[in-house]
């Protein structure tokens, strides 16, 4: 009978080595997980080691992930994939090579590979995530990381592949909330500049060489047009130069502050983005506290995946606050930024020992919200764009041709 050595992790976290005679590879994988352990590598030769040196985990902190992006779909199968097969108690290096193997995206494949080949040479699996940043969020690295340091990824990668749904559902439903309204407004844009530029010099000739006295607003949309003929290179390069200087100055910490306020004091939207911020802090705190991690770590680790710079300096003080001994809903209610609900749900949940699912539960109040908000805004905004913009066009058109429509009166 084959002698394996085997490095696994047990339900703590806590690494395990030995050697253990079994039919084959499956048979003392199953024999293993009966006793707790989750095996990492597998070696039928002698105790499992990091393996051959390679080149590529030398290069990895200067190449490793920078510019990859990856689909979520594609992410959304290997965290659901990983967690099955996690499950049944497979190796998590043999995962990483079946993966590989099966997944049809070549830069994805490659990922996997290089996964598969740092956690052989002994790295972590988060360890090993963490080198493509672009690829995989903080989140997803501190999850696993929790995973690991509990002995349950199968659990941390089950919570990860619902949150990935979750929040791809509620996301894409702003993004498309708050996008169209863009799309118009750009569109709409482009028609005016079109017309100013293009349609109403010609106009202007014909009515210069009639040289009948222009109605005010007719005058008025010839100045402007006039005016933009005139500055448009210069216009343009003033936007263009703005442009650049926005992103740098968002790059700032005082910029992304400044932003994020004035996102918040959006009217309707601001509410929303609000929400779905808190939305996303509550269900990652949930998952993590869960997973085991302390409340302080878990909020620390949560206020990562908020994308907002004010709301998450506000719960990284709330975490030192209850570092240095206040309550969790004292230091919350410090924070004017927090609604007078979810303080409550910390409260209830504080009080009973249950405030990992109490705060989920927020999570969930909060996505009903911005999926009726999306839907709702969405269904409002579409009549108010297309008036607001019928009306723009249509009165440059009326004022166009304005002239036309009086020498046609007079005649008659």
């Amino acid at each position: 009978m084959p002698s394996y050595g085997y490095i696994a992790r047990d339900k703590n976290g806590s690494e395990a080595k030995g050697r253990m005679e079994a039919g084959d590879e499956e048979t003392l994988i199953k024999l293993l997980h009966l006793k707790g352990l989750t095996v990492i590598t597998l070696s039928e030769k002698g105790i499992a080691t990091t393996g051959k040196r390679s080149f590529g985990p030398i290069f990895s902190p200067l190449f490793g992930g920078f510019g990859i992006k990856i689909k979520t779909e594609a992410l959304l199968i290997f965290v659901e994939q990983l967690s099955v097969m996690v499950s049944a108690g497979i190796p998590l290096l043999r995962i990483l090579k079946s993966l590989s193997q099966d997944t049809s995206n070549k830069k994805f494949k490659g990922i996997l590979e290089r996964l598969s080949s740092d956690v052989s040479m002994g790295s972590s699996f988060s360890g090993a995530l963490a080198k493509f940043p672009t690829v995989f969020s903080q989140l997803f690295v501190d999850l696993a990381k929790a995973g690991e340091a509990t002995g349950k990824l199968e659990l941390t990668m089950n919570q990860l592949a619902d949150y990935m749904v979750s929040r791809a559902n509620i996301g894409g439903k702003i993004r498309s909330a708050l996008v169209y309204p863009i799309i118009i407004t750009v569109f709409s844009l482009m028609v005016v500049m079109v017309l100013a530029l293009w349609i109403i010099p010609k106009f202007k000739g014909i009515y210069e060489g009639m040289g009948a006295d222009l109605p005010i607003p007719t005058k008025i949309l010839l100045a402007t047009s006039d005016v933009m003929q005139t500055y448009f290179v210069v216009g343009l390069c003033l936007a263009g130069l703005g442009g650049v200087a926005g992103l740098l100055f968002l790059n700032t910490l005082q910029g992304r502050r400044i932003f994020d306020k004035f996102k918040l004091l959006l009217p309707t939207v601001g509410i929303m983005l609000k929400k779905n911020s808190l939305s996303i802090f509550c269900r990652t705190m949930g998952i993590l506290l869960s997973s085991g991690i302390t409340v302080i770590q878990a909020i620390e680790m949560s206020c990562r995946s908020v994308d907002n710079k004010i709301i998450e300096e506000a719960l990284l003080r709330t975490a030192e606050r209850i570092e240095k001994g206040m309550s969790i809903v004292d230091s919350f209610r410090q924070e004017k930024i927090f609604p007078v609900m979810l303080i409550q749900m910390i409260a209830s949940g504080e009080e009973t020992g249950n405030l990992e699912n109490t705060i989920v539960k927020v999570s969930d109040f909060y996505d009903r919200q911005l999926n009726a908000f999306a839907t709702a805004f969405t269904a409002l905004i579409e009549p108010v764009l297309l008036f607001i913009i019928g009306s723009m066009v249509g009165g440059m058109v009326i004022a166009l041709f304005l002239p036309m429509f009086k020498m046609g009166a007079v005649l008659h």
